[in-house]
């Protein structure tokens, strides 16, 4: 397996709420292709911190990784955000709304759907 992220508590402090005890959120998948799998599968672990040891200058290479399937290294800066809903709405709220999406429509430089992917 081949941890893909790695959040500390610390760094999201009230956005996930971390099991008793745990301090460090890790999604991990193996890089190889599995049969009845056309994807990667991802794995969830939360661990007590103490408990990862000494963290690896460099990560060892998968043996026989399959194409695209290991990660590539980088950083991910979290942000809290507020999302708001904008196609799938029911009908009577996208009614009552709807003015207001296309004032935001109009603004120069301005599109929901690419400010906040």
């Amino acid at each position: 397996m081949v941890p893909v992220v790695q959040i500390y508590r610390t760094s999201i402090p009230g956005v996930v709420p971390f099991p008793e005890g745990c301090h460090l959120l890790q999604v991990l998948w193996c890089p190889r292709k599995h049969s009845g799998h056309r994807w990667v599968v991802p794995h969830v672990q939360w661990r007590e911190a103490g408990s990862v040891g000494k963290v690896l200058e460099t990560p060892p290479s998968p043996a026989e990784p399959w194409e695209n399937y290991v990660p590539r290294p980088c950083v991910v800066h979290p942000e809290l955000v507020t999302e708001y809903p904008y196609w799938d709405l029911h009908d009577d709220m996208w009614d009552e709304l709807e003015f207001r999406f296309l004032d935001l429509d109009q603004e120069p430089d301005w599109d929901y759907q690419r400010a906040f992917t």
